[in-house]
């Protein structure tokens, strides 16, 4: 049983710039989820390594909670999909198209796509293939907010480096810089329902000297999930954290902006064991725990879930009502995928087909191009 506890923490995760590690041992994984604005139907990115590397897949797929059914859309034979995000009325979905070559899929080579989901057609808004990631939508659909990193490192566990906010038109060629942070890693942003704030978590900002960055860490003590204007974006040492933080909890680091709704309640998972010795509970002995909270409109932060695990990624729909999560409880990458509605009731895990004739294919039809080779994703 999940209980409720209002508690003020420090978030915990690692941010922007990661990929999905291949595992032998599950080959087929769900990854970068999302929710429908009324909560009733999963998005995903789906990947399926095959034995045989010319089987590889990845695609986006959806899960329909009322019907209990999956599905995935067949794709471009030189294309992986990934990172579907819908619109605020639920009627179009953004998701980055990754250019794949003879190597394989090419990280560094990335457009963005808009798709009608009542009959799947999808145009290309970005013609040039380049370093994005993560788009979403603004309220009113006309624009699309991501992450960009300015360089790839040479070395080191993380690929990219100095990540910042972008903003594109939809329809047109204007693409903005919105900060200039240089951040070495950068999670999730989100418009909030005004189009003119933006809600994000961000690490090191690399555009500070030395003496800068002791400043900013004695203000902010890794507590790093900010709300900005986007036409008046103020410097790092003057951006205002969104939550307050007890001293006790200082010593973790990293924070996860995890998904919003259109109530402005805010989604982001924590470090909690040491949340949970403080109330005489049992972590566990398998490492860092991150479990899910809600920040509430009227400034309570509750706790949704205490998994004694590691929740690697997740998301809440619009309308509050429903949040998915990915979870690795052995932290040996096997995943599992779980529900829970957002007052912590109705915990229940969601479990892929075993069988291929438990997909449903879907057949996109791209808006720019009459011919396409389709690959259907294939599985052993």
């Amino acid at each position: 049983m999940v209980h409720y506890i209002t508690i003020i923490v420090l978030f915990a995760a690692s941010l922007g710039g990661c990929s999905v590690v291949r595992n032998v041992r599950q080959p087929e994984m769900m990854s970068g989820l999302a929710l429908s604005p009324d909560g009733q139907t999963m998005a995903f990115s789906y990947q399926y390594y095959g034995l045989d590397k010319e089987r590889h897949t990845r695609t986006i797929g959806f899960y329909d909670f009322a019907s209990e059914k999956f599905s995935l859309f067949e794709t471009p034979k030189n294309q992986g999909w990934s990172k579907p995000s819908y619109s605020w009325d639920g009627t179009k979905l953004v998701f980055t198209i990754s250019q794949v070559t003879e190597k394989g899929l090419h990280w560094d080579k990335k457009k963005f796509a808009i798709m009608d989901l009542s009959d799947f057609s999808y145009e290309i808004i970005t013609p040039d293939w380049g370093m994005r990631f993560w788009p979403t939508f603004s309220p009113d659909a006309k624009r699309i907010l991501y992450k960009k990193p300015a360089e790839i490192r040479n070395r080191g566990k993380t690929r990219y480096k100095h990540w910042d906010i972008w903003e594109m038109d939809i329809g047109g060629e204007e693409r903005t810089q919105l900060t200039f942070y240089k951040y070495y890693q950068l999670g999730n942003c989100f418009y909030l329902p005004d189009g003119e704030k933006i809600i994000f978590s961000g690490l090191y900002p690399l555009s500070i000297n030395s003496e800068e960055s002791d400043a900013f860490y004695n203000k902010y003590w890794d507590n790093m999930i900010f709300i900005i204007d986007r036409l008046n974006v103020p410097d790092a040492l003057d951006l205002e954290p969104f939550i307050e933080i007890e001293s006790y909890h200082k010593n973790y680091k990293f924070s996860k902006l995890v998904g919003i709704t259109k109530h402005e309640e805010i989604l982001y998972k924590a470090i909690t064991n040491g949340i949970d010795k403080k109330q005489g509970l049992d972590p566990g002995k398998k490492g860092f725990n991150y479990d899910l909270f809600i920040k509430q409109r009227d400034g309570k932060n509750n706790r949704l879930t205490m998994m004694k695990s590691y929740i690697a990624d997740a998301a809440i729909s619009l309308d509050g009502s429903r949040v998915i999560f990915q979870d690795d409880k052995d932290r040996n990458r096997i995943l599992s995928y779980w529900s829970i509605n957002s007052d912590g009731t109705d915990l229940f895990e969601i479990k892929l087909p075993q069988q291929q004739k438990e997909w449903q294919s879907l057949k996109p039809k791209n808006l720019q191009a009459i011919d396409q080779g389709i690959a259907s994703p294939e599985r052993d």
